[in-house]
């Protein structure tokens, strides 16, 4: 270094100011320094380069203190303020006043004492005593963010800590949270003396959130299927929920534990509510909708069985030609929006509680299908019947396993045969060729001739026209159709190969009104018609059928609308009210609603329907009377059922 440079970096150190002073420990937190209050030495002091810090910040001027307790900086010129550094030792506070001095001139000394005391503190626990007793188990969590006196909250582990200058009493007054009580000895506020850093454990707090009880029980798979828990049973793993008064909020909820046993706490006493088991690869035995009871701080006992299901499905087809094999090249079509049900009393008719679904272009599935025996039944038109292409009435579903089915729906055949009808130019014979069906077969004679078939109908619609014919001739011989004396197409009767080898020529897609019809075939050439034994009418599709659709929903306002925010109602019971008197009776179709409150009623024909829903005890609904009136094949939607107490 240079001399001159020597010179100045001595002449600058001389004329820097200097901050000083002692640190003490204020024993009696007075903030004097009294007789025999000692010196300490384990701190360090630092000075904020930016007067709106009080805590120590990168950079600024620190230094620790001596054994005499003293400290010094030198500075140049400007506002400061020494304090303690109790941010890096949080068990002592400052008892003094701090002082901030305006440094205005170089050379300048300022010196300060800066009284410290060290704390005690004292922490403890607020848990949510659900049995009551006192103690805190395993099960009952601990509560955050309850208020404790002097400013602070449990944290997020239900912990709190109060701290106090070390001789000075440290009250906890807990302020009783609004619908708890407490259930641990001791009052609610609680008063202690901490020595200088000395931490005093508190016993804990203990709340019982008042007028409630709890529902416990196990869950499990109930292999040999007896409904209780026997040897051989796995227990389950699955959530649960319970909500309190049927409103669509869940007022509580659990899980079980490795060995299926669950315990749902704070559930609201003095009131009937429902109990609702998830669903994945499993369904319970008794339905996932349990009704409980529950008593202010007493047990609900609710075991609840489950068995591993498995899906039956498959597709379904009308069989237009009756050979129950799916052609079709030949006719045969998929139904497009079956309709099919679990006939579980076999009684061939569906009756309101026995499940059914809607399939989709033929193909439908049922799944959650607790393993047993089941008859999968179509939904059919009257004079429709089913039958199915492995012949079966039942099918076994196993659990985990998807069973298949083909249903069959077979329309009704109107057969007239050719001796019943009215000839014109021609003959009825019985003779000449054999295989014929009835009594005889229609021989034509030239041109012009023709068979009159007349039937009466109760049903319009689309049918086929089957005209079963034998041609031994080498050339076509048609015949025009006609109904009702309106020509509908032209069919060629081709040659068959034999006189006595028969054959069907149809007409597909033909409209046929109500009432009488007559079918009338007319030979269109010199050389007359074919020999015709019989016509066989077939619908080619069932009557259109209409649905209704909606929501249930809690009127919390009790406005007869549905509001943003109000609650959807799962599992409710809707149901199509027949004669109006607001009771569901058991000829009375129902249904439950989905995880979204809604619901569906499929299969409806033309007419008017009164849709009703089963209400709890003191609920009335709010909303309009829902009296719908479908016509043919209508989807009508957006029916909303409100309920209020």
């Amino acid at each position: 270094m240079r001399h001159c440079d020597m010179i100045d970096s001595l002449e600058r150190r001389v004329l820097m100011a200097t901050v000083s002073g002692t640190v003490f420990n204020d024993l009696n937190a007075n903030g004097v320094r009294d007789i025999g209050e000692p010196a300490e030495t384990s701190l360090d002091v630092f000075m904020p380069r930016r007067s709106e810090y009080v805590v120590y910040q990168d950079g600024d001027p620190l230094v620790s203190v001596s054994s005499d307790g003293a400290f010094v900086f030198t500075v140049n010129p400007g506002t400061w303020m020494p304090l303690v550094n109790t941010n890096l030792y949080s068990e002592w506070v400052t008892t003094t006043l701090p002082e901030r001095f305006n440094i205005q001139s170089q050379n300048a000394s300022v010196s300060t004492t800066i009284g410290v005391n060290r704390v005690g503190s004292v922490r403890g626990t607020v848990f949510d005593d659900y049995d009551s007793n006192g103690i805190q188990n395993g099960a009952e969590p601990r509560l955050s963010q309850v208020f404790i006196a002097e400013g602070t909250r449990t944290d997020f582990y239900g912990q709190f800590l109060v701290t106090a200058k070390s001789g000075k009493p440290v009250t906890v007054a807990l302020p009783l949270p609004s619908g708890y009580e407490l259930t641990t000895p001791g009052a609610l506020s609680r008063t202690t003396t901490p020595l200088p850093g000395q931490t005093i454990d508190v016993p804990a707090f203990g709340l019982h959130k008042v007028n409630t009880g709890k529902i416990t029980g196990r869950i499990f798979f109930d292999k040999d299927a007896n409904g209780v828990f026997s040897a051989g049973d796995e227990p389950f793993n699955v959530g649960l929920s319970y909500d309190a008064g049927d409103d669509g909020i869940i007022d509580a909820s659990s899980m079980t534990d490795a060995n299926g046993n669950y315990t749902i706490y704070n559930a609201p006493a003095g009131t009937r509510g429902s109990l609702f088991v998830g669903k994945g690869s499993y369904i319970p035995v008794l339905p996932t909708r349990f009704d409980v009871e529950v008593t202010n701080n007493q047990i609900s006992q609710v075991d609840i069985p489950l068995s591993f299901t498995g899906v039956l499905g498959g597709y379904a087809f009308v069989d237009t030609n009756d050979d129950n094999l799916f052609e079709p090249q030949k006719g045969d079509y998929l139904m497009s929006q079956p309709i099919i049900y679990l006939d579980q009393n076999n009684n061939n008719a569906r009756d309101p509680e026995e499940a059914y679904v809607v399939g989709n272009d033929g193909n439908y599935t049922f799944s959650y299908l607790v393993p047993g025996t089941y008859r999968p039944r179509l939904v059919l038109p009257l004079g429709w019947t089913q039958g199915n292409t492995q012949l079966l009435d039942t099918f076994t579903v196993v659990g985990r396993q998807f069973t298949p089915t083909v249903l069959i729906a077979k329309p009704p055949r109107d057969i007239i045969q050719s001796e019943s009808a009215t000839l014109t130019g021609g003959t009825v014979r019985s003779a000449s060729w054999p295989n014929f069906t009835g009594t005889g077969y229609a021989d034509y004679a030239g041109q012009n001739s023709g068979v009159s078939y007349a039937i009466t109908r109760t049903i319009a619609g689309l049918a086929k026209l089957d005209f079963r014919y034998a041609n031994g001739g080498g050339v076509d011989r048609p015949l025009q159709i006609f109904v009702n004396n309106a020509l509908v197409g032209t069919l060629p009767f081709a040659p068959t190969g034999a006189w006595n080898k028969w054959a069907v020529a149809s007409l597909n897609n033909i409209n046929l009104p109500t009432g009488v019809v007559t079918i009338r075939a007319v030979a269109s050439t010199v050389a007359g018609g074919a020999n015709v034994d019989a016509l066989t009418i077939t619908p080619v599709a069932p009557p259109v059928l209409g649905s209704i659709s909606g929501t249930v929903f809690s009127d919390t306002n009790k406005n007869g609308l549905f509001d943003t925010g109000e609650a959807r109602l799962a599992n409710r019971v809707v149901f199509i009210d027949l004669d109006n008197d607001n009771i569901l009776d058991s000829n009375e179709r129902r249904i439950l609603t989905d995880a979204s409150g809604n619901f569906r009623f499929d299969g409806l024909t033309a007419g008017t329907y009164k849709i009703r829903r089963v209400l709890p005890t003191g609920f009335r609904v709010t909303t309009p009377v829902a009296d719908v009136t479908l016509t043919p094949g209508q989807i009508f939607s957006n029916v909303l059922i409100g309920a209020a107490n």
